[in-house]
Order: C-alpha cells, then sequence, then structure tokens
C-alpha cells in the first residue's frame, strides 16, 4: 500500500498497459508438510495436505519433476506419477484426524 504509487510508476513507465486495478485478496489454505520421495528418476520434493475429512493427499514440485524428466527424456507426467506412487507406496493411506498435529 505504501509503495504503490512507486510500483505503478515503473508499471506504468516499463509495460503497455493503460490502466492498474488493485484490491486485497483472501487465501485460504489446508495444513500441509513438505517431504521427499524417492523415485526411480531421482528425489522429487512434494507437499502433503490434510483435506477437511481428514484424509492426506500428495502434489510433487513441478520443478522437480521437470528437471528430472529433462534430465532422462522422459514425460514430465511420468516423473510425477512415480512421485505419486511413492507416496501412496509409504503413505499407506494415511488418514489424518483434525486431532493430530502432524500437518498443523
Amino acid at each position: 500500500p505504501e509503495d504503490r504509487s512507486i510500483i505503478e510508476s515503473i508499471l506504468f513507465k516499463h509495460t503497455s498497459t493503460l490502466g492498474l486495478r488493485y484490491y486485497t485478496a483472501h487465501r485460504s489454505t489446508l495444513p500441509r508438510a513438505a517431504v521427499d520421495v524417492e523415485t526411480p528418476w531421482g528425489l522429487i520434493r512434494g507437499k502433503v495436505a490434510k483435506r477437511p475429512d481428514g484424509h492426506v493427499t500428495f502434489a510433487a514440485e513441478y520443478d522437480d519433476c521437470r528437471l528430472v524428466a529433462r534430465e532422462h527424456d522422459i514425460p514430465v507426467q511420468a516423473v510425477t506419477l512415480d512421485a505419486a506412487r511413492q507416496w501412496e507406496s509409504i503413505s499407506n493411506d494415511v488418514i489424518l484426524h483434525p486431532a493430530d498435529a502432524s500437518l498443523d
């Protein structure tokens, strides 16, 4: 907010925009934790999140998957799926209840 005029000046000077919109945004997030999984292609970082029903889901970090895919000349989707399968194999479809503090 206090830097708004500085940022506006930079944007007007260095872009072709004729106007700017600004507003306050709010974000809701789920409890989450960083995890690493070992795949046939190497270590992949990811995040696990606890859903409102207590179910835990995994999402591989795209940048890790992209790098490994490029190094091994395989599709990014193959790395992403391998990372998800690896998480499933070590998680045993863990269900954490709201009282559990492991992802808070």
